[in-house]
């Protein structure tokens, strides 16, 4: 109902031009490709020295992640695989995650006064620059559909005079 009121009413303009998308690319190009989905795997290792020695094992071959969880796994999400946004990542975990690839494990990480190891199961893929197109025209399109149902919003709280029947409320109305 909301979706079909909103393409009524909002009558948001499908389409975002070139000379838009060029300009929005162009000021928000590094946001874009650090918008990427990425598949990891999380280790809290402890210590500094217990992530160096676990890394290196499983460089060598050693140990698997998947033994290292079971040693040091305190938690039953310890090397789960979660699918994050880049961008969304803390930037000491971002910072090294970056240049690693599917099947990598990261050095390690001391975030939030824990040190952790991360395995990239599914890594980064390298934006093209048409897919970086299509991100900023999703973008654009969302921003304007937003600020086009604010707008709407304003202009319906102007115009429409609200009554409240408190006495046919199911619960106690508290005004904002």
């Amino acid at each position: 109902m909301i979706q079909k009121l909103r393409g009524a009413v909002v009558g948001v303009d499908a389409a975002a031009g070139p000379e838009e998308v060029e300009a929005y690319l162009a000021e928000h190009r590094e946001a874009l490709e650090a918008d990427q989905q990425i598949v990891l795997r999380s280790l809290m290792v402890g210590t500094e020295a217990n992530a160096k020695r676990v890394r290196r094992e499983i460089l060598r071959g050693e140990m698997a992640f998947a033994e290292a969880v079971e040693v040091f796994g305190l938690t039953p999400d310890q090397g789960q695989p979660m699918e994050v946004s880049l961008g969304d990542l803390p930037q000491e975990i971002r910072g090294a995650l970056s240049g690693l690839s599917s099947g990598e494990i990261s050095k390690p990480v001391e975030f939030q006064g824990n040190v952790y190891l991360f395995l990239v199961d599914v890594g980064p893929a390298a934006v093209g620059e048409e897919r970086l197109r299509e991100m900023a025209v999703s973008e654009l399109l969302r921003l304007k559909s937003q600020e086009a149902s604010d707008g709407f919003l304003k202009r319906l709280r102007s115009q429409v005079v609200v009554e409240i029947h408190h006495e046919n409320l199911p619960f106690t109305y508290l005004p904002e």
